[in-house]
């Protein structure tokens, strides 16, 4: 087994190294985490770490991440919260090194002790022989002295201090407290007597469950009380597409609270417990102001004061409730701008209604206004959460150019409808879940000449037969699939077409999710409209099918994971095919719009996000093509 691990390492390194050296360009830094990756990948340990993406909120997430980033571990092979660990004295033959944390070790220096552990230490065995040991801070680092003096050990002198001020964190988490270990004493203590197989239970279900949307560092560079922390749990598990089972939450806040300091838990432990049942009610808001130019063909030029507020209910029992509002970001013929509702629903907790909350599959109705579950960016419709100043063109609306000639989007974003969703979770292997959304809802409107997007936000829709849809989805923290589809009939004013015949859509999707730790993440979607429409001077032909369909491919990679900095690509297809073009256009039946887009986005304080984007429109004849220049600000209160 060590020689097959060997084997897959040198090959790892080997391509990423060859890919570096064929593209004329130096090592980056990423190809130095080649050996990690093969080791976890041969010895069946996936490197648990979060990727960036943004903060909490919105209609499921939010965005603008700290880019503070810690490796946040999520097994017994990876380091407890840092600021939960309790350290034994620093010797005087290894001084300690950073600012110690509320725990007594540096978080920094048990993130960096993780990474190097992982790379050099994993090769020979596996990581459990050293993680399952306890040893004080003065043992690691005589174990470590004798580790790398053996032959083929490759542990450089300037990680020693690190690996073993990790393994000294893994030996205090597992230690337990007894009533004669005083706090932050010796590697026994546990933080403020909480239970520290709960934090370890906490951070599994926070990596596998909470990093699905946004990254790990907005919710572990906040200071929080184990009720605050409870009181967010609850909210974020009721996000439309979260995947926290309540069997989890006690464990998650227990977990977060952990990193905000001992006393912040209160000395709460065990199990999820009565405090599972209190009431909470919370209240946020994402501001994202944008400015974007480049000529007057364009929705919405100049500055635009994007913004999302909600509110979030969670009972005592099964019920909860959320209620969030935007400022709607196109121009609305007749009635310019005004606050759009975007979801206003309640959710009844299958699960907890049948009593058994440590039950991993989670169950869950939805009923109201509600984010239809279609495709993967409808979990990020929240301006905090997408990290580009505009949305990709089969989603967007109220950002395009020549919006008459370009015509609609395969669908709007955020999509919003009212009905009721039934949605279920459960877990795959060990590390891995499913999905499934199964939704009935009004569904959009329209008349002869198609779907009417703003005829279709209506609240009373006022359709005779209702749409209905679904998403399935599998997948880990690390690689997600997905796949969606949703079909109505859009016309039952009478005399929409000849003899009143029914008019029909049909919206599918697919998409791929990827990220590795803060350093890549690529995501890739497609979706295609098919749409019924009547045109009485096609002769012989009055009623014909429009197809619009496209994918995005965008990816964002990140230098170090310490940087604040992080570049992003995007390209864009929108492609139109049918008899006549959309109604007021200049172009024919059959074009296509493409669009790249180049961005910058720069971590600011408060976990906000600054983005900076250029995009080049290649727009089909008589068009010309375009230059946009965008800049947006995204932060959540």
């Amino acid at each position: 087994m060590r020689r097959i691990r060997r084997s897959i390492t040198a090959v790892w390194a080997g391509l990423l190294v060859a890919a570096s050296a064929a593209s004329g360009q130096e090592t980056p830094d990423w190809a130095n985490s080649a050996e990690p990756i093969a080791a976890a990948i041969a010895s069946d340990e996936p490197a648990r770490t979060s990727l960036f993406a943004a903060p909490e909120l919105g209609g499921r997430t939010a965005g603008g991440e700290s880019s503070r980033r810690q490796i946040q571990t999520v097994s017994q092979v990876e380091a407890p919260p840092p600021a939960a660990a309790t350290a034994a004295p620093p010797t005087t033959d290894a001084p300690s090194t950073g600012a110690a944390s509320a725990g007594g070790f540096d978080p920094a220096l048990v993130s960096r002790g993780a990474s190097a552990f992982q790379s050099a230490c994993t090769q020979c065995h596996d990581a459990e022989r050293s993680t399952t040991k306890t040893k004080d801070l003065a043992g690691w680092r005589a174990t470590i002295r004798r580790m790398a003096a053996k032959d083929d050990a490759d542990i450089p002198e300037g990680e020693w201090e690190a690996i073993a001020t990790y393994l000294a964190s893994v030996s205090a988490r597992q230690a337990p407290r007894t009533p004669s270990t005083p706090a932050g004493g010796g590697a026994a203590a546990s933080t403020g007597g909480v239970d520290a197989a709960l934090v370890s239970r906490g951070n599994t279900a926070f990596q596998s469950g909470c990093t699905q949307c946004h990254d790990a560092a907005r919710s572990t560079t906040k200071k929080k009380d184990l009720a605050g922390w409870r009181a967010t749990v609850r909210r974020m598990a009721g996000k439309n597409g979260a995947n926290v089972p309540q069997g989890d939450w006690e464990a998650i806040a227990t977990y977060l609270a952990s990193l905000s300091a001992p006393a912040a838990t209160g000395g709460a432990g065990g199990a999820a417990s009565a405090a599972t049942a209190e009431q909470s009610f919370s209240i946020w808001a994402t501001i994202s102001p944008f400015w974007r130019e480049g000529n007057d063909n364009m929705e919405l030029p100049g500055f635009f004061p994007q913004t999302w507020v909600g509110a979030n209910w969670q009972g005592s029992g099964p019920l909860s409730g959320r209620v969030t509002a935007c400022v709607t970001c196109h121009n609305e013929p007749g009635n310019g701008h005004r606050i759009e509702l975007v979801e206003a629903a309640m959710r009844l907790d299958l699960v907890n209604l049948l009593c058994e909350r440590d039950s991993p599959i989670k169950a869950v109705v939805d009923a109201g206004r509600f984010i239809v579950p279609f495709g993967a960016f409808s979990a990020q419709a929240n301006p905090a959460v997408y990290r580009t100043v505009a949305k990709p063109l089969i989603f967007t609306m109220g950002q395009r150019a020549f919006p008459t000639d370009m015509g609609d989007p395969v669908l709007p974003m955020p999509y919003a409808d009212q009905g009721a969703d039934f949605s279920l979770s459960v877990p795959v292997r060990e590390k891995g879940s499913a999905t499934f959304d199964a939704y009935v809802v009004n569904g959009l409107r329209g008349n002869a000449s198609g779907i009417s997007f703003y005829d279709s936000r209506n609240y009373v829709a006022g359709n005779k037969e209702p749409a209905v849809g679904g998403r399935v989805t599998l997948g880990n923290q690390f690689i997600r699939l997905g796949s969606s589809i949703t079909a109505g009939r859009f016309n039952d004013d009478p005399g929409s077409g000849p003899r009143n015949q029914g008019l029909y859509y049909r919206i599918y999707g697919f998409d791929l999710q990827m990220r590795y730790e803060d350093l890549v993440r690529f995501q890739v979607e497609y979706a295609d409209r098919d749409t019924d429409r009547i045109a009485a001077s096609v002769a012989g032909q009055p009623r014909f099918r429009e197809h619009v369909n496209g994918i995005y491919l965008e990816g964002e990679v990140r230098r170090r994971k310490e940087s604040k900095f992080s570049f992003l690509i995007r390209y864009d297809l929108l492609d139109h095919r049918a008899l006549l073009p959309p109604p007021g256009s200049v172009l024919t039946g059959r074009f296509d719009i493409r669009r790249t887009t180049w961005g910058v986005n720069y971590q600011l304080a408060g976990n906000s996000l600054l983005m900076l984007n250029y995009e080049r429109w290649v727009l089909p004849g008589p068009l010309p093509d375009l230059n946009v220049y965008g800049v947006r600000w995204a932060a959540t209160f």
